[in-house]
């Protein structure tokens, strides 16, 4: 009723939104980001959310479009390009998945350790397709050094070490 009666900024709108994404209630944040007109944006934040509720409802080629907006306008956005990393590792595009992977390790500083893990997770993933076995290694390696405790990326380097013939 308040916002009804009561006029208010865009991140107010914006933040409004978030709850209801935080609160896994996507239809209410879509049309809380709906109500923002696009000369209002601020930041990457608006399209990024978006992008995350199209994740979230499995809408993955709505989702890319977001998130190639967010990164068109911020290339150096790292949660953008690790969901971008997720999604074309999904869809097999292995090209992308290197270069947005190549741009989060060599900007170390701008990521988390469980953004730089998942980085060299997927780089070690697309290595491993491609059958470079001792390259894969290293990167999946790393990113167990990063991230010790995520099960995925110690059963792929420990696959990748025993094809190698590790014990």
């Amino acid at each position: 009723d308040f916002t009804k009666t009561h006029e208010y900024g865009a991140e107010l709108n914006y933040y409004l939104a978030l709850v209801y994404f935080m609160k896994s209630d996507f239809e209410n944040s879509f049309k809380g980001l709906g109500q923002l007109d696009k000369s209002k944006w601020f930041g990457q934040k608006i399209p990024y959310l978006y992008a995350q509720i199209f994740l979230k409802n499995n809408q993955t080629d709505d989702a890319r479009r977001a998130l190639d907006a967010v990164l068109k306008d911020s290339p150096t956005h790292i949660k953008a390009r690790v969901d971008m990393l997720e999604i074309s590792f999904a869809g097999d595009k292995f090209e992308a998945v290197e270069s947005n992977a190549d741009f989060i390790i060599q900007n170390k500083h701008l990521a988390s350790n469980k953004e730089l893990a998942r980085a060299f997770y997927y780089r070690g993933r697309v290595k491993s397709s491609k059958g470079l076995l001792e390259e894969s290694a290293s990167d999946l390696s790393q990113a167990t050094k990063l991230v010790a405790d995520e099960p995925n990326y110690l059963l792929e380097y420990y696959t990748i070490r025993s094809r190698l013939g590790d014990k």
